[in-house]
């Protein structure tokens, strides 16, 4: 789960105006240099558009605020020293450490 502190990395924020509503591309995690997921955009069960649609629907939605959305197939633990790379086609990549915790 996300539910420990820092554990909601975010990357740069792409506004709609300059990239649009990406449909499809390519969107992988890799850990230490092994992927563990692979999937693509277009395998989601909602696209991005209608996923602002329904959350919209029960809350205000502002310029900057994020929606989280489920995973692909892969989830596993991570440990201390790890490193993360997160690709998404078209926005780029994210890379991260995981800390011990202290």
């Amino acid at each position: 789960g996300k539910g420990f502190d820092h554990s909601a990395v975010c990357g740069p924020l792409h506004p709609v105006s300059r990239v649009g509503h990406l449909l499809q591309g390519s969107i992988r995690l890799s850990v230490n240099g092994e992927v563990k997921q692979d999937a693509d955009l277009q395998d989601m069960i909602w696209g991005i558009p209608e996923q602002i649609s329904i959350v919209s629907r029960s809350m205000e939605l502002k310029p900057g605020d994020l929606i989280y959305s489920g995973t692909p197939a892969g989830v596993g633990p991570l440990l201390p020293g790890d490193v993360c790379v997160v690709e998404i086609e078209g926005l780029g990549k994210l890379t991260t450490t995981i800390g011990d915790g202290r």
